[in-house]
């Protein structure tokens, strides 16, 4: 099992750089960027956290491959845990290409027979079949621990159909002014961990209530910790997004329009990563 756990973590690290990867092309390639539809928000703000938040599970994954390896007879929950937080890498990328597809099929006209249209479909159905792929795996791996559920299916086939709904029929007029903007901003981050969240249970469905119940608790288990921890990764990633942002404009920025800048980065970021926490950290064990 432990053998197996450090394959499948690997494979969800290397799928966390082609998923950035893809992110990155489609948004920066010359050509690419001047026809995908889905370079704004809520679209935007699903595929950026969704990169995010999948470079922080890659992470937690490796440790906990780590802490299970070094285990002779590593523990049920922590088998359990470490499937979850690997199959929650590509649960991201798939909310993150049906977002994209949605936006695709909102605006046909900008991608349909123009440049590059097929080389975006290509990405697009390549990610899809690694993403399919990668699930698959990570379930039979686990196959002996399920506990088939239907209504964790029901619950997330309704909210997935509620968050199509929604960015089906988004109003993307909201962008045009400055508030819009922030609130199609957080309305795409709740599309993001909402059904994430969903999946996650849907598709590895175990009692964690049961698993959760049977640890001991520590100092790392206190919310205010948790919480706390929460906020310094929400304003380390702020800042690093930032410089991204400013090495990467042109041309001088003034003191007032910096300062709103920075405000949001910090802000966004540590609202994502709450958002995130709130709904992933009992799928995914963290309480």
């Amino acid at each position: 099992m432990a053998k197996k756990s450090v394959i499948l973590t690997l494979a969800a690290s290397v799928f966390t750089i082609a998923f950035y990867f893809f992110f990155m092309t489609t948004k920066h390639d010359p050509v690419l960027s001047r026809i995908m539809p889905f370079g704004n928000d809520p679209y935007d703000s699903i595929g950026s956290f969704g990169v995010i938040i999948s470079g922080f599970l890659s992470i937690f994954a490796i440790v906990r491959t780590v802490l299970l390896v070094r285990k002779s007879t590593p523990t049920k929950g922590q088998i359990i845990f470490l499937a979850r937080t690997q199959v929650a890498v590509p649960v991201a990328a798939l909310i993150t290409l049906v977002g994209n597809l949605i936006a695709m099929a909102r605006h046909p006209s900008t991608w349909l027979g123009q440049a590059g249209e097929n080389e975006l479909l290509l990405m697009i159905a390549s990610m899809l079949f690694l993403t399919a792929i990668l699930v698959l795996l990570i379930r039979r791996s686990t196959q002996e621990y399920l506990q088939a559920d239907s209504r964790q299916w029901r619950s997330a086939a309704i909210i997935s159909l509620v968050a199509v709904a929604i960015l089906a029929l988004y109003p993307e007029a909201l962008i045009n002014s400055t508030l819009g903007e922030l609130f199609s901003l957080v309305i795409g981050i709740f599309l993001l961990f909402l059904p994430m969240s969903a999946w996650i249970v849907a598709l590895l469905p175990f009692n964690g209530e049961e698993l959760l119940g049977a640890r001991k608790p520590g100092w790392l288990s206190r919310g205010w910790v948790q919480w706390a921890a929460v906020a310094i990764c929400g304003v380390a990633l702020g800042i690093f997004l930032l410089i991204g942002e400013l090495l990467g404009s042109k041309g001088g920025i003034a003191v007032p329009v910096r300062i709103l800048v920075f405000s949001i980065f910090i802000g966004a970021s540590i609202l994502g990563l709450a958002i995130a926490y709130t709904f992933l950290r009992k799928p995914l064990g963290l309480l």
